[in-house]
C-alpha cells in the first residue's frame, strides 16, 4: 500500500469482505506503544495495537503475559 502518510511497513489484509491495514512488526510492546502514537499523530487515531500468536490473533493482556513469561 501506499500513500500512508509517510508511515512505512503498512500491510493490507483482504480478511470477511474487508480491508485490514496493518502497520509496523515488533515483539517489543514499547516499539509497539511508539509506533501506534507514530501512527495517531499522523491523523489515524482510530489506530490500536492487535497481537498475533503463531499468526492467530490474541489479547494484548495474552500478549503481554506470554512475553513475561
Amino acid at each position: 500500500p501506499y500513500n500512508f502518510k509517510g508511515l512505512n511497513e503498512v500491510e493490507r489484509i483482504f480478511i470477511f469482505g474487508l480491508y485490514k491495514y496493518y502497520y509496523g512488526t515488533n515483539v517489543n510492546y514499547s516499539s509497539v506503544a511508539a509506533a501506534l502514537k507514530n501512527a495517531q499523530s499522523k491523523g489515524y487515531n482510530s489506530a490500536f495495537i492487535v497481537a498475533f500468536k503463531k499468526g492467530q490473533q490474541i489479547t494484548v493482556q495474552e500478549a503481554l503475559k506470554n512475553q513475561q513469561d
